[in-house]
């Protein structure tokens, strides 16, 4: 099994191929067995189709398979090109931060006016690569077996520090186009080191002649996101620079994984072999005596270098080496060296090395997944997320990524379609037609009115199902992470009253995409959020009609009460000539009343019966004049007060009496 993955390695078998071409298997002409030169020829033939099946087929599909179960863990294995674009915009968004506010000084202005120009970046990279050639020539064995001139020497220093300052102005605009807070909270990106570097380039030469000034302007030729930005009518070299960007950080992390497994290797290899006897695969330049120089074999093992050689050197036993006695054993064994190192050569070589094809493999796919730049693929580009963060960093003039729910509708009106509302008269105009008719102009203004509604309770009930589920941690909350955890992530805390930078622009960007470009999880959660955005408006459809109704009932119950007020207002004007009347009808009483009683005794006539009436009018007549005498203001706005007898009281028992309904 070692002779097989040696020969698979392809790690010294032309010695084998060699020996198995001079051996001689005819018993009945060499009863010897002498070796003979090229006895064998189809043994060659043998190692050549066993070494292409094996090496250029098995470990290919070996590493397709390794391929395959990565993109497949990753998510991105039967995506459509329409996914694999989403995919990409989302990781996009999630990586996006709030930024502090635009400049407004005139000259921040023209700085950002300059940085976003491609003619200026253009200057900037064709300086870079003339101030790169410089060097090189400079640095290069070519110009010092040409020239030695002190002169020379002067120039490319002055050449340097034009360049220095070419890069220190760019450094100034950059940080004038984003505003210094800006530059300082994006962490350490390659604007920072190019910034920091050309500071060193500026000042450097005033202090010391070091080469090593000289160097540090060779690392701006390592900015490929610059030129990247450069080269983007060129879409192959853009999407290899953006795959080389893109890679770094996974690359970094298998990076992480193989040191971390070679660490492992060299201490078992410390602890095993570190007394084994030298030989030829053991040496002062490769052996395991050490950590470090354990460490640094293992890493010249996977860098390429042959292991075989020290895995027979690992392998040695008796008579060539001493197993027991006065001293330690220097002896090696056949055994664990044959797991150890073919554990090695599968883990190492034919796993954690092609992980780095399948993690340059997947950002590729994604990198060159066809993008346009209309509309109609997302519903969106990203000039609209950019004039997002721009819009929030009038809200959010702190950049901390967390706004009030109350500020959510300006929001939305101050962003344009098609993530946000936009003013009203603008969405009027683009659906008006200049031949509509009033009538049509009404309807179209409360369609629109209605629309603008339903838009912004879809879009608040949308986020208080995102902020709820990544409160309780359920679901997926950005298809790249898995499930949510805001105990390990306390970036994803959230009041309840308020809302977060990356859950708005989720919640705008996926309700304009198409269905086709969402995968299966998500089209789960867009289900799940339409029914709860259902739900939430028709909550809110009742709750406006309850309160409608109270209004309008609060508003009977005051009409009511202010026409018993104005009621109760001009029996109080009129007050004053009805106790004068009474008082004039009290006065004219007593004389009457002598004058008729004895004509009532003597006879009866129609003067007595008419006497009779005026006597007994008289009294009632002064009767509420008493009563409004005695009353007090109190009782006299008191029937305002009391409540009314509706109809719906009347109408609880029709079939009841009209005692039972009098007694109400």
């Amino acid at each position: 099994m070692s002779s097989i993955l040696f020969l698979i390695s392809m790690k010294g078998w032309l010695p084998v191929v060699n020996i198995a071409m001079d051996f001689v298997d005819d018993t009945d002409v060499n009863n010897d067995h002498q070796a003979s030169a090229i006895a064998s020829t189809y043994f060659a033939g043998f190692f050549v189709a066993f070494l292409f099946f094996t090496r250029f087929y098995l470990l290919k599909v070996f590493a397709g398979i390794l391929m395959n179960n990565f993109r497949c863990y990753n998510g991105t294995l039967l995506l459509t090109n329409l996914q694999l674009i989403w995919l990409r915009k989302k990781q996009a968004i999630v990586a996006m931060r709030p930024k502090y506010p635009l400049p407004t000084s005139k000259f921040m202005q023209l700085a950002q006016f300059y940085m976003q120009k491609r003619s200026f970046r253009g200057f900037i990279s064709t300086v870079v690569i003339l101030h790169t050639s410089l060097l090189a020539w400079y640095r290069s064995p070519v110009h010092r077996g040409t020239t030695e001139d002190e002169d020379v020497d002067t120039g490319v220093w002055w050449f340097h520090y034009i360049f220095s300052l070419i890069y220190a102005f760019d450094a100034v605009l950059r940080v004038a186009a984003v505003g210094w807070r800006d530059f300082l909270m994006k962490g350490f990106t390659w604007r920072t080191f190019n910034s920091c570097t050309a500071f060193i380039m500026l000042v450097g030469p005033l202090i010391s002649n070091s080469p090593v000034l000289l160097i540090l302007g060779m690392t701006r030729a390592f900015d490929f996101k610059h030129l990247s930005l450069v080269l983007e009518r060129s879409r192959a070299l853009r999407t290899l620079f953006r795959t080389l960007l893109a890679s770094v950080q996974l690359t970094l992390k298998v990076t992480l994984l193989l040191g971390y497994v070679l660490f492992v290797f060299a201490i078992v290899g410390v602890q095993v072999f570190s007394l084994t006897r030298w030989a030829s695969g053991l040496n002062a330049n490769l052996n395991l005596t050490t950590f470090p120089s354990a460490y640094a074999a293992f890493v010249k093992f996977a860098a390429g270098e042959d292991w075989y050689a020290t895995y027979l050197a690992s392998s040695v036993a008796p008579p060539q080496c001493v197993l027991w006695g006065r001293s330690s054993s220097d002896c090696g064994s056949p055994t664990i060296s044959a797991l150890f190192y073919n554990i090695f050569y599968v883990l190492v070589v034919l796993i954690l090395q092609n992980l780095y094809a399948s993690t340059m493999v997947d950002t590729y796919v994604l990198m060159s997944a066809r993008a346009d730049d209309n509309e109609q693929l997302l519903g969106f580009q990203a000039e609209h997320l950019q004039r997002f963060q721009t819009i929030w960093s009038e809200f959010d003039t702190d950049a901390l990524g967390l706004l009030h729910r109350k500020h959510l509708m300006a929001l939305l009106k101050k962003l344009e379609l098609p993530l946000g509302l936009g003013t009203f008269k603008a969405m009027l105009d683009s659906l008006a037609t200049e031949d509509m008719k009033p009538e049509e102009w009404a309807a179209l203004s409360f369609a629109v009115h209605q629309r603008r509604r339903e838009t912004f309770h879809d879009i608040e009930a949308r986020i208080a199902e995102l902020t709820y589920r990544v409160r309780l941690g359920l679901g997926n909350y950005d298809g790249l992470n898995g499930s949510v955890n805001t105990s390990t992530n306390p970036d994803l805390r959230c009041p309840p009253n308020m809302f977060r930078f990356t859950d708005l622009l989720l919640v705008l960007t996926m309700r304009v995409l198409p269905l086709e470009s969402l995968t299966v999880q998500e089209k789960v959660d867009e289900l799940a959020m339409r029914g709860y955005a259902f739900r939430h408006r028709k909550a809110i459809i009742i709750q406006s009609a309850f309160r409608m109704f109270r209004v309008r009932r609060r508003m009977m119950s005051k009409i009511r009460m202010a026409k018993r007020s104005s009621e109760a207002d001009k029996l109080k004007k009129f007050e004053p000539k009805i106790e004068e009347k009474a008082t004039e009808n009290i006065a004219n009483e007593a004389p009457t009343e002598e004058r008729v009683e004895p004509a009532e005794v003597e006879q009866s006539s129609p003067k007595a019966k008419t006497s009779l009436s005026l006597r007994i009018s008289l009294p009632i007549l002064s009767l509420p004049s008493l009563s409004m005498r005695s009353a007090t203001p109190e009782r006299i706005r008191a029937p305002a007060t009391v409540a009314p007898i509706l109809s719906e009281h009347l109408e609880l028992q029709p079939e009841a009496s009209d005692g039972r309904k009098c007694s109400i």
